[in-house]
């Protein structure tokens, strides 16, 4: 299994994979690259970046198959702190999206291919 060197969930992926040989790589790009040569069977990272990477190199080769919901997931918005109607703007729209709700519009995103606004 692929995994990069800075992944938050490393001990949450180590957990629920006891018996998995985990090779650490530098970079998304490196980890997915090693499942495309047979070098891993798998990769676990984050779904945003996963995403991304897959559609800008790897679109003919890999999709995202699983979504590894074993923690909670929070994704941020970093606002200047001389803007904070802008800041209590995104809180009141990221607070009025359900779980649910975030899922579809990720798994649009992801569908799509298309992530390059990220």
């Amino acid at each position: 299994m692929a995994c990069t060197r800075d992944c938050a969930f490393f001990d949450i992926i180590q957990q629920a994979f006891p018996n998995a040989k985990i090779t650490l790589y530098d970079s998304d790009y490196q980890a997915l690259a090693s499942v495309v040569s047979g070098e891993n069977q798998y990769f676990i990272g984050n779904n945003i970046t996963t995403g991304h990477c897959i559609s800008k190199y790897f679109s003919q080769s890999l999709v995202i198959a699983h979504y590894f919901r074993q923690q909670e997931q929070h994704n941020r918005f970093v606002t200047r702190d001389d803007r904070p109607e802008l800041h209590q703007l995104f809180d009141r729209f990221i607070h009025a999206v359900d779980s649910d709700t975030a899922m579809r519009i990720m798994q649009n995103w992801l569908n799509r291919g298309d992530l390059s606004f990220l």
